[in-house]
């Protein structure tokens, strides 16, 4: 019988990636090879039964790992999730429509317009990114060229 934090590998002899072994974690070690991070008042604004069952797990996990509660550096990470969310939402709308544009039009018509509007969107985001990574070379070298005693 396997010890809690024990459990037996799936083993394929025909995968080199897979052992026969049986893995054990001994919670009783002094040494706790593993280190989690909390966002701090991570629970701040959550329903009380969030927070409840989230403090519940961060105890279970106290018993493998070193808990330690960390800040992030002020950025908007909200506005940058939203927005991630809102494009991964506009996917299968756009998926939906080149279909029925095909449909109605015929000849992949839809098809085209969701691949050009895909390909205008790539070579926007690197165009970005070039002007980006020029501007940051430039403002480097003329960086470079200010005497240390005049730099603010």
């Amino acid at each position: 019988e396997l010890h809690k934090f024990g459990f037996r590998m799936n083993w394929d002899p025909m995968d080199p990636t897979t052992t026969d072994r049986t893995y054990r974690y001994d919670p009783g070690s002094p040494a706790r090879p593993f280190k989690l991070g909390v966002l701090k008042n991570v629970t701040e604004g959550v329903d009380n039964a969030v927070r409840v069952n989230f403090e519940k797990a961060l105890t279970v996990l106290e018993e493998v790992a070193t808990i330690e509660e960390v800040d992030l550096a002020d950025l908007p990470y909200e506005e940058i999730t939203r927005t991630i969310l809102f494009g991964a939402a506009f996917v299968p709308m756009n998926l939906e429509l080149a279909e029925g544009l095909s449909d109605r039009v015929g000849a992949g018509f839809g098809w085209i317009l969701v691949f050009t509007y895909v390909a205008l969107h790539l070579l926007i985001g690197l165009a970005a990114a070039a002007l980006g990574w020029t501007i940051r070379r430039r403002t480097a070298a003329q960086l470079a060229e200010i005497p240390a005693d005049e730099t603010p």
